[in-house]
């Protein structure tokens, strides 16, 4: 049966490349000669791509399509709510999309905006104006690297937004916070990973957030402490889709046995309720 059926897909095959010889040597006939000093054309170039492209069996050979340098101007913009100070999100790339936060001043306009992604993303960071010119801009640390655009004077006064997008385009989760001259000193700091401890340094008053990718059934802890002999640290966890807390949120020093729900990105917040500057270690476990 399978003889039957490639001596027929032969017999098709050769009677259309018998036809479309036919067909060319039609066109030699009747059509006047405008190829002088230039190249014949072949038969080959008459026949469809995936005779040309046939592998030694008959079987097509699929031609991959050139690959252009995307442009982060005609990527697919999606709009937001405006954005205050001091307000963590979690949010999702799709591929070929650029994110917009108009953005809510409370202070005296001098922004530092905070974020990361997911190790595929290379994210990229800019503020734009009113006329969409880019007044601000951050691509300095490749994929799944934080960024950060720092101590931006802007008028409070005028109209801007962020613009959140992977510079190649591709898909993927970020975490994101601004804060402002005047209020809290709230950042980003970085990815954690299962099973990784990360040392840090806060700010006065401020709260720093790690963000990690999670998966639904995960069963996680969380711990912080003090490096030194100052220090008194708290920790929240929080999660998608809407930045929703998970369990106590900055009462204890411990977070124990959690399941995550959803997969995606997490956020841990580690907050100091002596009000310094002490550093801290922050450790994330996956439970078995």
């Amino acid at each position: 049966m399978k003889s039957r059926y490639r001596v027929l897909n032969v017999l098709l095959i050769v009677g259309t490349v018998s036809t479309l010889l036919l067909f060319t040597l039609f066109l030699n006939l009747t059509a006047p000669s405008t190829y002088a000093g230039e190249a014949q054309p072949t038969v080959a170039s008459y026949l469809p791509l995936v005779f040309q492209q046939a592998d030694l069996d008959g079987t097509p050979t699929a031609v991959p399509p050139a690959t252009a340098t995307p442009d982060p101007e005609e990527f697919e913009e999606i709009a937001f709510d405006p954005l205050g100070p001091e307000q963590p999100i979690l949010e999702q790339l799709f591929a070929w999309q650029a994110h917009l936060y108009p953005i809510l001043f409370d202070y005296d306009g001098a922004i530092t905006i905070t974020a990361v992604a997911e190790s595929a993303v290379n994210l990229v960071l800019e503020i734009r104006d009113a006329a969409n010119d880019v007044v601000q801009y951050a691509d300095n640390s490749g994929s799944g690297q934080r960024e950060a655009i720092v101590d931006a004077q802007l008028n409070p006064a005028l109209d801007y937004k962020i613009r959140v997008y992977d510079r190649n385009g591709a898909a993927g989760h970020y975490c994101l916070i601004f804060s402002e001259g005047g209020g809290f000193p709230d950042l980003i700091k970085g990815r954690i990973e299962y099973g990784q401890t990360k040392t840090s340094t806060i700010e006065v008053l401020g709260i720093d957030y790690w963000c990690f990718m999670g998966a639904s059934g995960d069963n996680i802890s969380l711990f912080v402490s003090p490096t030194g002999s100052d220090g008194d640290f708290v920790i929240g966890l929080f999660g998608p889709p809407d930045f929703g807390s998970i369990g106590s949120v900055f009462q204890d020093a411990e977070i124990l046995n959690v399941d995550l729900e959803t997969g995606g990105m997490y956020i841990i917040g580690v907050l100091d309720f002596e009000a310094g500057t002490p550093e801290y270690a922050l450790t994330l476990s996956k439970n078995e």
